[in-house]
């Protein structure tokens, strides 16, 4: 099994998969689908702050993620001036 960092490095070197990943978390957390008409004031404030935390939570573990994107190496080029 691959080391996590490996892992994460892929995901975050593929902007497609990592876009997609995103928004499919992001979507787990979607008040729309969570609201009925006989909800109480109470219990909408309590799923509008889990649907939030939920998001914000989401949103740092891409953050995070974000950070293991190798970086392009730079080709070592000879000094002109020698």
């Amino acid at each position: 099994m691959p080391p996590t960092n490996t892992i994460l490095a892929q995901i975050a070197d593929n902007p497609l998969l990592f876009d997609a990943l995103k928004a499919l978390f992001l979507k787990q957390f979607d008040i729309t689908g969570t609201v009925t008409r006989t909800d109480t004031n109470e219990v909408l404030g309590q799923q509008l702050r889990f649907c939030l935390e939920g998001r914000e939570k989401v949103e740092a573990a891409f953050r995070e993620i974000a950070q293991y994107k190798t970086k392009p190496s730079t080709p070592i080029t000879t000094n002109q001036a020698r």
